[in-house]
C-alpha cells in the first residue's frame, strides 16, 4: 500500500477527559448494563444476558410458526402495526388466534368470499392464516402485474395454522378467500421481511457509549445481528452489525461515542419454525471501555535501561552454561543493550517435590540440586551478574507440574522453599528480585493464596534486600466475565500476601478479539487491546497497594519471518513486531509500569503456535539471527537507555509523542509516531511544535544499519507507525 502524504496540522496537548463510570472494585470498570432494566423480556432467563457471566444466556421466543402474529413489529397486518397496508379492522387481525370473523355464503355467487385489498401494494414474504372450513378454501394472491397465485387449504387443515409463501419478486395487490360454504377466519397475518427478535435495555439515564462487548454466538438460525442505540426509545440509530457465528466475547468500538439511554440488539432470523436467538452477555462502556481512562502520568527518574528488560531461560537455547557460550550468541547478543534479565527457574529443577530441601549448599560443592545432580545455579547466575546483568528469578510451579496432592503441608512447605531459596541467592548476591510463581492459574485461588503468600514470606524473611513479587495476575476482569480468564488478582492475593511483596506482577499482550471472534494481535494503542489492562492494575495499586511498584514481566508480539513463518492468528509482520514492540514498551511505561520485560529473547525451534515466534531473534535452527525487533530495541536502548521518561507531549489517535531526558548529559529526546494498525511504513506529513528545537532524527525501524539525520526542514516532517527519535 502506498504511503499517505496528506498534510495534517496537529496541535500538541495532553488529552484530559472526565470519567463518569463507577468502579465496583479497585480497577474494575462497571458495565452500564449492570443496573439496566430489561424492557418487555420474552423468552428464557433474560437477566442472564446482563449478569456479567459469559457462560449463561438469554434464549428468545420463536417468532415462527405463530408467535410473530401477536407482534406489531413483525405482522404488518396486525391492528397495531405501523404503516399497516390494509384498513380493514376486525377480529381476523387482532393477533388473537381464538377470535374470528364469520364469512357467510352469498346467494348471488353461491360462495363465501372475502377480499383483503392492500391499499399500499408491496412485497410479502410470508403469509399465515387460521380458518374453520367445511370444504376446500381457495386463497388467491393477486399481484400488481395482474397475475394470481392460487393456493388451496383442504378441510383437514381446519383450525390449523397454514403458511403460504408468495412470490417475493412481485408486489401483492390483494388476497382473496373463497369457499363453497361459510367459513370462519380466525387470523390473517403477513411479514414483508424475515422475522427478528429484540433484546432491549433501558439504562435509566443518558450514557456516553463508546464500546460494546457482547457474546452473541448463535446457531445457523440467526443470520445477522444489529446493534441500535436511542436517546428516547423511539428513534433508533444503527451503530454496528455483528457476526452471529463469533464464539468469543466480541468488542465493538463505535467510531464516535454516542449518547443513549436505550440499547437494542436485534437478531435477524431465517424462516425456520421454532428458530430462536441467544444473547450470552452484553456489556457497555464509554470510549475507554473496560480498562478505564489513561493513568495520570508520573515521572519516574529511573532510566529506560533499568525499566526495560528481557525474558530468557537457562542455556539461552544452547544447552550449556552461559560461561560456555563463546559464539557471540546468548548473553553476548544482549550484553550491550539489555541490563535487566528475567530467568525462568522451574522448582522441579531444584526439588522433586515440596517438603524436600533443594540442598543449595551441596550444589555449591558441585553435587547439584536435590532434583538434578549436575545443576549449578551459582555458576549460571553469578556469571551473568559479572557480565553486568541484573537478574529476576521466576520460581515456576503450577497445578499441572506440581499438583496439590504433592503439597503435604502447603503453608509450611512453601515457606521453607522461599526461605531456602532467598537465603542462598541473597547470600551470594545472585539476584535482585524473585517471583513466587509465574502463571499458577490452574491452582484454586485459595491454594495459591496459601502457598504463594507463605513462599513470599519465606523469601522476605531470609532475603530482605531482594525484591519479592507474586505470580502474574490481572485486575481487569473477574473470573468468567471476559473470555474465561481465571487469573483475577483479588482472588489470588489478599492483604496478608501484599504485605510480603514489593511489587505487583502482570503479563500483558496486545491481543484482541476481532469481529469474527478470533484472537488477533493489534497495536498497543488499540482500545480493544488487553495490554490496556495496565490501567486497571495501576488503579488497584493506587487504592489497595500504595507504595508498591507494578512490573509487567511479560509483553511482546509473535512476529513473522521468512525463515521461521508465523502462522497462528496472533501473528504480525516482522516490521510490526519491531514497531509495535517498541511502542508497547513505551506505552506500558507511560501508563505507570515501573518495569517491563519483553517475551522472548529468541523464537522457539518448533512449529508456529502462540508465543513461539515472539523472539527478538530466530531460533537455534537459524543460529539466532536477529530480527527487526532486535535492532529496534538495540537502537532504542543505545540512544535513550540512559534517559528517563519525563513527559507525555501528545497521546491521541493522530499522534503519540513522549519526551525523555538524560540526567547526566542533559540531552532531551522526543519519540513520536502515528498509532495506526497498518504497515508501519505508512504515515503522514505533520506540522509539530517541537520541530523548531529538534536537531536531528533517528528512525527506530528495525534496520540493521541506521544513522542520525540532520533536520533541515523545521516546518513539516513525515511520521509513520515506526517510532522516530528526535534529539532536541
Amino acid at each position: 500500500m502506498p504511503m499517505q502524504t496528506k498534510l495534517i496540522f496537529v496541535f500538541i496537548a495532553i488529552w484530559v477527559t472526565a470519567h463518569s463510570q463507577s468502579t465496583e472494585y479497585p480497577g474494575i470498570i462497571t458495565s452500564y448494563t449492570q443496573s439496566a432494566t430489561i424492557i418487555n423480556p420474552a423468552g428464557n432467563n433474560p437477566h442472564f444476558a446482563i449478569d456479567g457471566q459469559i457462560q449463561t444466556y438469554w434464549e428468545s421466543e420463536n417468532p415462527l410458526p405463530d408467535k410473530f402474529i401477536q407482534q406489531k413489529t413483525l405482522n404488518i397486518f396486525n391492528l397495531e402495526a405501523e404503516n399497516r397496508p390494509i384498513s380493514i379492522v376486525n377480529a381476523a387481525f387482532d393477533g388473537n388466534l381464538n377470535t374470528a370473523v364469520n364469512i357467510e355464503k352469498a346467494e348471488e355467487s353461491g360462495k363465501a368470499t372475502l377480499k383483503i385489498s392492500l391499499e399500499k401494494p408491496g412485497l410479502l414474504q410470508h403469509i399465515a392464516l387460521k380458518a374453520s372450513i367445511n370444504q376446500t378454501l381457495s386463497v388467491a394472491i393477486a399481484y400488481t402485474d395482474q397475475t394470481k397465485q392460487i393456493e388451496t387449504v383442504s378441510s383437514d387443515k381446519s383450525y390449523q395454522l397454514v403458511t403460504i409463501k408468495p412470490n417475493t419478486e412481485k408486489a401483492v395487490n390483494a388476497i382473496i378467500f373463497s369457499s363453497a360454504t361459510a367459513f370462519q377466519l380466525f387470523e390473517l397475518a403477513a411479514m414483508n421481511a424475515p422475522p427478528f427478535v429484540d433484546y432491549t435495555l433501558d439504562l435509566k439515564s443518558q450514557k456516553t457509549i463508546g464500546q460494546c462487548y457482547s457474546r452473541h454466538l448463535n446457531s445457523e438460525n440467526v443470520n445477522d445481528i444489529s446493534l441500535f442505540l436511542s436517546e428516547d426509545g423511539s428513534v433508533w440509530k444503527l451503530v454496528a452489525s455483528l457476526n452471529s457465528k463469533a464464539i468469543n466475547l466480541v468488542p465493538t468500538l463505535l467510531e464516535t461515542p454516542t449518547n443513549a439511554r436505550f440499547v437494542r440488539m436485534r437478531f435477524h432470523l431465517g424462516w425456520e419454525n421454532y428458530a430462536k436467538a441467544a444473547l450470552w452477555d452484553l456489556k457497555l462502556y464509554d470510549e475507554f471501555g473496560p480498562y478505564g481512562p489513561p493513568s495520570d502520568f508520573r515521572h519516574i527518574s529511573t532510566p529506560l535501561n533499568e525499566r526495560i528488560g528481557l525474558n530468557m531461560v537457562w542455556g539461552w537455547g544452547q544447552h550449556v552454561y552461559s560461561d560456555q557460550i563463546t559464539n557471540g550468541k546468548g548473553w553476548q547478543q544482549y550484553e550491550n543493550h539489555f541490563k535487566k534479565l528475567r530467568i525462568y527457574h522451574n522448582l522441579l529443577w531444584d526439588i522433586p517435590a515440596p517438603g524436600i530441601s533443594a540442598n543449595y549448599q551441596q550444589m555449591q560443592l558441585g553435587k547439584g540440586t536435590a532434583a538434578n545432580w549436575w545443576l549449578d545455579w551459582n555458576r549460571e547466575y553469578e556469571f551473568l551478574t559479572t557480565q553486568g546483568f541484573e537478574l529476576t528469578s521466576t520460581l515456576m510451579f503450577k497445578n499441572r507440574t506440581i499438583p496439590e496432592s504433592l503439597w503435604k503441608n502447603p503453608a509450611e512447605d512453601a515457606y521453607n522453599i522461599g526461605r531456602e531459596f532467598g537465603q542462598y541467592f541473597s547470600q551470594h548476591q545472585l539476584i535482585e528480585a524473585v517471583e513466587a510463581g509465574n502463571e499458577p492459574w490452574d491452582y484454586p485461588p485459595d491454594f495459591y493464596q496459601k502457598t504463594g503468600s507463605n513462599m513470599a514470606s519465606g523469601l522476605k524473611t531470609s532475603a530482605p534486600r531482594i525484591k519479592v513479587l507474586p505470580a502474574a495476575f490481572q485486575s481487569s476482569f473477574p473470573n468468567g466475565t471476559f473470555n474465561d480468564q481465571h487469573n483475577f488478582l483479588p482472588d489470588f492475593i489478599h492483604d496478608n500476601f501484599l504485605q510480603n511483596v514489593d511489587a505487583l506482577n502482570a503479563h500483558f499482550y496486545a491481543h484482541a478479539i476481532d469481529q469474527q471472534g478470533v484472537r488477533i494481535a493489534v497495536p498497543p494503542e488499540d482500545r480493544r487491546a488487553e495490554i490496556q489492562g495496565i490501567r486497571n492494575i495501576i488503579s488497584y495499586r493506587n487504592e489497595l497497594a500504595t507504595g508498591k511498584e507494578v512490573w509487567v514481566t511479560e509483553f511482546g508480539y509473535d512476529g513473522n519471518s521468512q525463515d521461521e513463518p508465523c502462522l497462528h492468528s496472533e501473528c504480525v509482520s516482522e516490521a510490526q513486531q519491531a514497531a509495535w514492540g517498541v511502542r508497547a514498551a513505551l506505552y506500558l511505561l507511560r501508563e505507570g509500569a515501573n518495569r517491563v520485560y519483553w517475551y522472548f529473547y529468541a523464537n522457539e525451534a518448533t512449529e508456529s503456535y502462540l508465543h513461539s515466534r515472539s523472539g527478538l531473534t530466530l531460533s537455534a535452527n537459524h543460529n539466532f539471527k536477529p530480527k527487526a525487533s532486535w535492532f529496534a530495541f538495540r537502537d532504542l536502548l543505545q540512544y535513550v537507555g540512559n534517559a528517563s521518561f519525563t513527559k507525555v507531549i501528545a497521546a491521541s489517535e493522530l499522534l503519540v509523542a513522549y519526551q525523555f531526558e538524560d540526567s547526566k548529559s542533559k540531552k532531551k529526546y522526543i519519540i513520536a509516531w502515528i498509532p495506526h494498525n497498518g504497515s508501519p511504513e505508512e504515515g503522514q506529513y505533520l506540522k509539530l511544535d517541537f520541530l523548531e528545537t529538534a536537531r536531528k532524527k533517528f528512525m527506530l525501524d528495525g534496520k540493521a544499519k541506521n544513522q542520525w539525520i540532520k533536520l533541515e526542514n523545521k516546518t513539516t516532517i513525515f511520521l509513520s507507525g515506526y517510532p522516530t527519535l528526535f534529539e532536541i
